[in-house]
């Protein structure tokens, strides 16, 4: 009997157990990149926070442990958008400024090392006998970079007795807390936006005489921008060009003068 077609041959198999090993140690290399430093004290004290504030985020907290992971409580942030950040804190020593700092990670690199990730809250001082209350910067206008990366991230709050804390390592008298951001894309911009309708408390006001122009009923989605123009001569242009547009304006009689006045969207 020939049995030499008989040994079986494995190649595929062991291609494909190729390719996970390699996909595994992607997924290793990620995981890794993602893990934060630690934050911890050896005396946390009773200074730390005692309330975080962010877009949807509103979380109480004692001041006590030196860290908490609170990464379970996440909000959804799209890029270009602004939001509040408020932080309360603990403040303890005698007349001693307690100092906040936050962190948000948006390039997922695993640090809060770049640029533009680092927001001073301001401090708090403790007076005779300590104080609660939101620090100095508190609420602080945070915009989220466009050139943030997807996905969730990394915010860390920490505060400190004395002065700034860093992201990083023991200190004592601190503590600091582990929040998710969730950061996405602006949506694609589709159709025409709603320019709405031009309205003045005076529509024939006199030289010298203030005029307040105002609009309503107009699209407000994120990202867009308005912007007033007015001419004394160039009606027919101004006319033009609110057509092409589809800007709303309005034309005020002011004395016997024409002004056409329009908004921009």
């Amino acid at each position: 009997m020939d049995t030499r077609n008989t040994t079986p041959r494995y190649r595929a198999p062991g291609l494909l157990a190729l390719i996970w090993m390699l996909a595994l140690s992607g997924m290793a290399g990620l995981a890794q990149a993602q893990s934060y430093c630690s934050a911890g004290a050896s005396s946390a004290g009773s200074a730390g926070i005692t309330q975080v504030i962010f877009n949807t985020i509103d979380n109480s907290s004692s001041s006590t442990p030196a860290y908490t992971n609170y990464t379970a409580q996440s909000t959804t942030v799209l890029k270009g958008s602004s939001h509040d950040l408020s932080v309360k804190i603990q403040a303890t020593g005698f007349l001693t400024n307690n100092t906040a700092v936050g962190w948000i990670d948006w390039n997922h690199d695993g640090d809060f090392d770049d640029v533009g990730e680092t927001y001073a809250l301001g401090t708090l001082n403790s007076g005779w006998s300590g104080a609660i209350g939101n620090t100095s910067a508190s609420p602080l206008n945070i915009t989220v970079p466009l050139t943030a990366t997807s996905g969730n991230t990394r915010m860390r709050i920490r505060t400190r007795q004395g002065s700034a804390p860093s992201a990083c390592g023991n200190t004592n008298n601190s503590e600091a807390e582990d929040y998710t951001i969730n950061v996405m894309a602006l949506p694609v911009c589709s159709g025409t936006p709603d320019p709405g309708n031009t309205t003045a408390n005076d529509a024939m006001p006199c030289p010298g005489n203030s005029v307040t122009l105002d609009f309503q009923n107009h699209s407000t989605d994120l990202g867009l921008s308005y912007q007033w123009q007015s001419s004394t001569t160039a009606l027919t242009a101004l006319r033009q060009q609110r057509l092409r547009h589809r800007d709303h304006g309005g034309d005020h009689t002011g004395c016997g003068h024409l002004v056409p006045y329009r908004h921009d969207l």
